[in-house]
């Protein structure tokens, strides 16, 4: 197999650059169109929830844009006892997720505590492993010892 001209592998070089340059620029072009759709698309929700909203009349008629009720401020109490109630909604919210940040915190230390407690025992089992091993070597050169002593022993015979 004849490997390809030094001029050639510079050509490919250079377009594989390029390439490379026009990929990040669509990747930088695509986030763009992603983001610009996504405000579209927003704004296309807020106009059609303004249409759903809204009133329509068929004849050109000019409203005052304050309406007078005889019932009085009875729209403005009805926001103000929903803001209470979002806002009672939202502390009680508040005071659950600090209640789980809690917990999680609590959980995360018992758990920590539990990995250095295991890795303690782990470390306990490994001495105690080692022990053993040098007993059952002290045990066999004492064996040996006391073999070699008792061929040493003088017979004395009475």
């Amino acid at each position: 197999m004849a490997l390809p001209a030094v001029h050639r592998c510079f050509q490919l070089t250079d377009e594989n650059e390029q390439l490379v340059k026009k990929v990040k620029k669509l990747h930088i072009k695509n986030k763009e169109l992603e983001k610009n759709l996504g405000q579209i698309q927003e704004q296309l929700y807020l106009q059609q929830l303004m249409h759903v909203c809204g009133t329509s009349r068929d004849v050109q008629v000019q409203t005052e844009t304050h309406l007078w009720h005889k019932g009085g401020d009875s729209k403005d109490l009805v926001l103000e006892s929903d803001s209470v109630r979002l806002l009672q909604m939202y502390n009680e919210l508040q005071k659950c997720y600090v209640k789980e940040t809690k917990t999680n915190k609590e959980q995360s230390e018992a758990i920590k505590n539990l990995t250095d407690f295991f890795e303690e025992v782990e470390d306990l089992k490994r001495a105690v492993q080692e022990s053993v091993k040098l007993n059952n070597e002290y045990e066999k050169c004492l064996k040996q010892i006391s073999g070699f002593c008792a061929d040493k022993k003088p017979n004395v015979t009475l």
